[in-house]
């Protein structure tokens, strides 16, 4: 019993250690582009090294971030194609969610939707972004894991990750976009509640499309792509 509630206890230590090294992603406290090593997160997060290792090993699978050969850790930096990508990618991906929901005309998940969405308006009027942007990515998964299709939400993740890296680390972006994103959010929700598939994907295009170009803008203004 002993021996298992150790494991247990490291389990869990890696994934609150994850959570804090992508809070700290979607804070702005990390740039594109960045080089990290295991021994300055250790330092920094005050753990030892094996649950770094296992949180780091998390994010790389998610495209959070990158572990080099050299056993270097890096912030992956995108260029323009490739934010263009990762948005586009996200859209398909969610339109089949959405279209499976639409076409099943259930949801046992919209409860959990619906208290993301008030999650996220109610942290940003907290003024605390990180837990608003948490809610707002939340959000998007639990849609997308309402699909009932495993492979459809383990790529979805990876695209998810590539989005996180690409729109939350940049400060400016997250503050111009998050109050926009709450409302479309809402909207959103009322339209897949009520199975109106044209509209949820006129709304999803808007909400995850268009802000690729926002980002964009943002980078080039700060000479990052």
């Amino acid at each position: 019993m002993k021996e298992v509630m150790i494991l247990s206890i490291k389990k869990n230590l890696d994934i609150i250690v994850y959570e804090k090294i992508k809070d700290s992603l979607i804070a702005g406290e990390y740039m594109p582009g960045q080089k990290l090593s295991f021994d300055e997160l250790v330092e920094r997060y005050g753990v030892s090294r094996t649950p770094i290792v296992q949180a780091v090993k998390l994010l790389d699978k998610e495209r959070i971030l990158t572990i080099g050969t050299n056993g270097r850790v890096v912030v992956p930096q995108y260029n323009e194609k490739e934010i263009r990508d990762t948005c586009q990618t996200r859209f398909f991906l969610e339109r089949e969610a959405v279209r499976s929901i639409c076409h099943l005309k259930s949801c046992s998940q919209f409860t959990q939707m619906r208290k993301a969405i008030e999650d996220c308006d109610l942290y940003y009027r907290q003024d605390n972004y990180v837990k608003s942007c948490s809610s707002d990515l939340l959000f998007h998964q639990i849609m997308v894991d309402a699909a009932n299709n495993s492979c459809l939400s383990d790529i979805y993740k990876m695209v998810q990750g590539r989005f996180l890296i690409s729109s939350y680390v940049i400060m400016t972006a997250r503050t111009r976009k998050q109050s926009v994103a709450i409302v479309e959010h809402e909207a959103l929700m009322n339209a897949l509640e009520n199975f109106e598939e044209e509209k949820v994907l006129e709304i999803l295009n808007k909400h995850v499309i268009n802000v690729g170009e926002q980002i964009i803008t943002i980078y080039k203004e700060m000479n990052l792509v």
